[in-house]
């Protein structure tokens, strides 16, 4: 994998929101396993909620006996996993549609592996068109990292169109795992892949598969940038870089300071990709953002 990440605009507010729905996430985990520990001091009160804590917000919506209340912030973790995994892949399926995207802003041809052009693109085969399109037949990063994205979409699939039941389906692809996704799945969650199909033909979930779907996410998503160095043409990483830079930049254009500054903002930004002066420079022209001959 090419070391360091591109840190153009489209990949940056990816890793902001993943970063703030990771936080969010962790917090409502956190905050339910802390209200259930505060609740342990009401413990025989015969009182609802609301009479003994009235002045928290919302409280009228969860007015529950004490106990009753701390079961259920006990069980929180489980229902979190069912809202936090979809949103996590939905988050994942925007970028790499972003991803997409540039590809054709480049003149790539989108193919899936069957060779079909423009294919519609979806959370099922949408690493596969980007693989395709790019030329590649792997992605770079740790191996299993895209069977278990899989795994986690069909675990969405079951949470969102059969209300949690488990199928064949997913029942195969879990047995199905490599070592390495298997090893993976273990080592983040503390147990089997197979622990997922409870009892009743339930799914089975807990803070284990959301942790792991935030992983698997960041990991595709390095892959992803990682192979886009390559498979970006220079001139339109360059357009990228400046477009990026002149979004951030105070300094007056056609300067020796704006030429010398889009240099090193290339560099810290774009190294990967190890743009030119050369190609800065052309692209700057093109754009509009460098109007006199003088370049140094």
């Amino acid at each position: 994998m090419t070391q360091g990440e591109i840190r153009y605009p489209d990949y940056m507010k990816f890793k902001q929101q993943r970063q703030e729905i990771n936080t969010a996430m962790m917090a409502l985990l956190a905050g339910s396993q802390l209200a259930a520990n505060t609740l342990t001091l009401t413990a025989g009160a015969d009182r609802t909620l609301r009479e003994i804590f009235p002045r928290v917000s919302h409280i009228e919506r969860f007015n529950l006996r004490s106990d009753v209340a701390q079961l259920n912030l006990q069980q929180a973790e489980a229902h979190l996993a069912h809202i936090g995994i979809p949103y996590v892949l939905a988050l994942q399926e925007a970028y790499v549609k972003s991803v997409l995207d540039l590809l054709r802003q480049d003149g790539r041809t989108i193919t899936d592996s069957s060779g079909a052009v423009d294919p519609p693109v979806k959370m099922v085969n949408m690493h596969e068109v980007f693989m395709a399109s790019c030329g590649i037949s792997s992605l770079p990063g740790p191996l299993g990292m895209l069977e278990l994205f899989h795994v986690l979409r069909l675990i969405r699939n079951c949470i969102i169109h059969s209300n949690g039941s488990f199928n064949q389906t997913l029942q195969s692809a879990l047995n199905g795992l490599s070592t390495e996704a298997a090893n993976y799945w273990e080592k983040v969650t503390g147990q089997q892949p197979a622990s997922v199909l409870g009892v009743n033909g339930e799914l089975a979930l807990n803070s284990g598969e959301l942790v792991l779907s935030f992983g698997v996410n960041k990991s595709l998503a390095l892959s992803l940038n990682s192979s886009l160095a390559t498979a970006l043409s220079a001139g339109k990483w360059a357009e990228i870089a400046v477009e990026h830079f002149q979004g951030t930049s105070t300094a007056a254009k056609n300067s020796s300071s704006w030429a010398r500054s889009l240099r090193g903002f290339a560099r810290h930004n774009y190294g990967p990709v190890q743009l030119s002066s050369e190609q800065l420079h052309i692209a700057a022209m093109n754009l509009g953002y460098w109007t006199i001959s003088y370049w140094e």
